[in-house]
């Protein structure tokens, strides 16, 4: 059980989406309850579950104590506290963002070429060079350093591409990361669709199957090292 909220609200979204031509009545009325269960008791489910692996118990024991905290009419304070903070910092991360926005450029300069240049270093494979970095801690070192969590926090805080885009050329460089960043996604998603005959198989499985890291995005260690190799299986 991982416990993470965005896959689970990710793939229902699609799902009614693909299913809302033929079902509609069925989708949109029942999209008010499902929404409900998931952006109120998601979160709380969520925050639970990490709080007791942290406490070093078994998943089952961690998910019991999950559905004992949601169920429980005492604890609806606790559900309400949660779910306010997950949709004012985590849902937008623009608490994360506005972290960076006040480190960089005041505290240090603009990155530069420098995550990009450590993006591409990351699609070398380990096999072609042993003293690969660890690039989990590569893209966490300008977390740590622009004070986004603590080093001796047991949490991932990586960026997303809209921050490291910022960190790298400031708001100019959002703007032309972004608009490439679009330019590319639907290239590639056309190119799916060509290749595989239909827009169904190419764009709805083989493209989201492959890029659906993409929907939102990530550092750009990781993200350009998912494109590239998405992209060379597609094509092969």
């Amino acid at each position: 059980m991982s416990g993470y909220k965005e896959p689970i609200i990710i793939n229902i979204i699609i799902l009614g989406c693909l299913f809302l031509p033929y079902y509609k009545k069925v989708i949109v009325w029942g999209s008010i309850p499902i929404a409900y269960i998931l952006l109120y008791f998601l979160p709380t489910y969520n925050t639970v579950v990490r709080q007791s692996w942290s406490g070093d118990v078994s998943a089952e024991e961690a998910r019991t104590e999950a559905f004992e905290t949601l169920l429980g009419n005492e604890n609806q304070e606790v559900i309400e506290e949660t779910n306010w903070t997950f949709l004012t910092n985590r849902l937008s991360e623009m608490d994360m963002f506005t972290k960076f926005v006040k480190y960089v450029p005041a505290h240090r300069d603009y990155y530069g070429s420098e995550i990009l240049t450590d993006s591409f270093e990351a699609l070398i494979p380990r096999i072609f060079w042993r003293n690969k970095p660890n690039m989990e801690e590569v893209s966490m070192a300008r977390v740590y350093e622009a004070g986004v969590v603590s080093r001796y926090s047991n949490v991932s805080a990586k960026t997303r591409p809209i921050v490291d885009a910022y960190l790298s050329w400031g708001i100019p460089g959002v703007f032309f990361t972004m608009l490439l960043y679009g330019i590319i996604m639907q290239s590639m998603c056309n190119l799916g669709e060509e290749l595989f005959g239909s827009y169904e198989l190419g764009c709805v499985i083989v493209f989201n199957s492959l890029f659906q890291q993409m929907w939102r995005g990530n550092n750009f260690e990781f993200m350009i090292n998912n494109f590239f190799y998405s992209a060379l299986i597609m094509i092969a």
